[in-house]
This record gives C-alpha cells, structure tokens and sequence, in this order.
C-alpha cells in the first residue's frame, strides 16, 4: 500500500541520526493559506519532508503578504514562500531556491459576472479585490474602476459576499478555500487563468548554504514520487471534495 503524504513526512523526519538530535528552527513565512499552507498544509508537510533529514525543524508563520516578505528580508525572520520569482530585485537579502515549490494559476472570482478572462486588462472594467503584497497582482492589476486590497484572502471573498466588490482575484486553490468559509455558494470562476506561474521559497541569505541541498531534496521528491503524492493528497484532493469547486 502506498504511503500517505502525511506518513511520507513522518518517515522523513525518523531518518537514523535525524530524531534523535536537536534541529535548528527555521521560520518561514507564507501568504497562503488552506490548501497550500496550514497545519495540514501542502507547503507545510513539503516543507517538513524537505527540510527535516537536513536538520531544521521548521514553523510556517502567516504574517500579511507584505510584512511577510519585509520580515523575512530584514533576517528576522527566515524565508518566505511559495513566491513568484524575480523578487530578489526589490529584497536583495532573500535568495530564491531555483526548483519551484508548486505551480499556481491565478484567477478571477466573481458572484454574478461572466467575461472572458484573456489578459489582465480584461478586469478594467470592473471593481477588483486583491491581497496587498501579492506581487503578481500588484504589478498587473493597476487601473480599475475602483481597487479594493485586503491583508488576508479570507477578506476578498467577504467583499465578494457581500456585494463590495465584482471581481475577486487570488490562486485557484486559495479562492474556493476562502469561498467555502465564508459562506459563499453560488460563485464563478472566470476562465482562461490571468496568469500561470511556477512558485519558488525564498531564504535569507545567512541561509544560502540550504539553497544547493533544497534544490537537491525538491528535484528528489519529484522524482522519488513524494512530491506527486503529496500534491495529489493535500492540493488535488482537496479540489475535488470541494462541493463548491
């Protein structure tokens, strides 16, 4: 019988000479969160299974988007992720493992409207939500009807509920997590994607000794099945059970 992601983990970090020692902490923040990042997180299980066997016992914090990656840049805290890439202009302290932690779509939500989503420009029309310190959508979404910007997903699709707002954009996974806990039934989910763009962690640079053995661990997991499995128990199936996809 196949491991569960979780049992994966859990044989991971029970590595000879792994257990039985004390593990530095790391801390890494995230902006996500359920399905990607919580206790029961994908991120946060793939984040364990990467970085256990390596010696780090590892907390992933939720600060907001922004301060998330001010904290992390600033060294007090020590990394952030799943990120898109070329951020290391704007927090030259963070470096970027070059293996993507995940890939994610980035899609408009919407109570009632319908319309084509081709490119960013698309949204113009109408008013827009987006969490402050997601970089995606602060370099694409710009001049709108009127923008609205919230410091956790949860805060888009209250707008979204109670009618503050048209257009609700976030990742894929994230938007029907977030509609499902506030309470939001009937819902669209504008297609094609605005954008689909591999995530990448970053570290703070008193970290770089981690980047060569963390590239080495990801493209491992991929390969050793770990990766799919987990993906598959933690993003993919909670997709599909969602009733509200």
């Amino acid at each position: 019988m196949a491991a569960s992601g979780a049992a994966l983990v859990a044989l991971a970090t029970s590595r000879p000479g792994v257990a039985g020692a004390a593990r530095q902490p790391l801390y890494i923040n995230t902006a996500f969160g359920l399905p990607v990042a919580g206790p029961d997180g994908f991120f946060n299980h793939l984040m364990d299974y990467l970085l256990a066997p390596l010696g780090y016992d590892v907390t992933i914090q939720t600060p907001p988007a922004e301060r998330a990656l001010l904290l992390a840049n600033s060294g007090l805290d020590d990394g952030d992720g799943p990120r898109i890439p070329g951020l290391t202009r704007h927090y030259p302290n963070l470096m970027r493992v070059p293996e993507p932690v995940m890939e994610v779509e980035f899609v408009a939500f919407t109570k009632r409207l319908v319309f084509d989503t081709d490119d960013w420009k698309s949204l113009a029309p109408y008013s827009v939500a987006m969490v402050t310190g997601w970089k995606i959508l602060e370099r694409n979404i710009r001049s709108h009807a009127e923008l609205l910007s919230v410091k956790h997903p949860e805060g888009l699709f209250r707008l979204l509920n109670d009618g503050r707002t048209e257009v609700a954009v976030i990742d894929r996974f994230s938007g029907h997590a977030m509609a499902r806990r506030v309470g939001l039934e009937d819902y669209n989910v504008l297609s094609p994607p605005l954008a689909t763009t591999p995530m990448y962690l970053y570290l703070h640079s008193r970290h770089a000794q981690l980047v060569g053995p963390l590239t080495a661990r990801l493209r491992e997991a991929r390969a050793n099945g770990v990766y799919g499995r987990l993906k598959h128990e933690k993003l993919d199936h909670a997709y599909l059970d969602d009733p509200l996809r």
